[in-house]
């Protein structure tokens, strides 16, 4: 496992997912109204359009972005910042938490679970990497 998390993989793999985050995060933060009719489509549109759960999607979307700074910040020495990437891990793991809850009570589309793939594996390989590397 030492040499995947030492790997130049690993550093492009949090600037990947860095630069996600930022795209999406900017993105949906100033256009929050597309991502509800992305991925909760089949919902009133009272609730689509509430200028409250807009504000609420783009405060969430705010902090991906800023997450996303801190996997980009985090290329360079990634031991030394697993803080930053621990966090975002968590993140990602309640993220995914919340659609598929969200799906299953048929609240949202399927589309949430696809998103969900990518979000659990990196998830999940950010909270390894700080486990692995918390005595550091």
């Amino acid at each position: 496992m030492r040499k995947i998390f030492e790997s130049k993989l690993f550093r492009h793999l949090l600037g990947i997912a860095g630069m996600v985050n930022i795209i999406a995060g900017t993105f949906f933060a100033f256009f929050p109204h597309l991502f509800l009719h992305l991925f909760y489509k089949d919902q009133p549109e009272a609730v689509l359009n509430s200028p409250t759960i807009q504000s609420i999607i783009s405060l969430m979307f705010i902090f991906i972005l800023i997450i996303g700074f801190g996997y980009i910040w985090s290329m360079k020495d990634p031991v030394r910042n697993k803080l930053y990437i621990l966090i975002g891990g968590l993140g990602k793991l309640a993220a995914v938490l919340l659609w598929t809850v969200s799906v299953f009570q048929g609240f949202g589309t399927i589309l949430l679970l696809v998103a969900s793939i990518n979000d659990f594996g990196l998830g999940m390989l950010f909270v390894m990497f700080f486990i692995f590397h918390r005595k550091e």
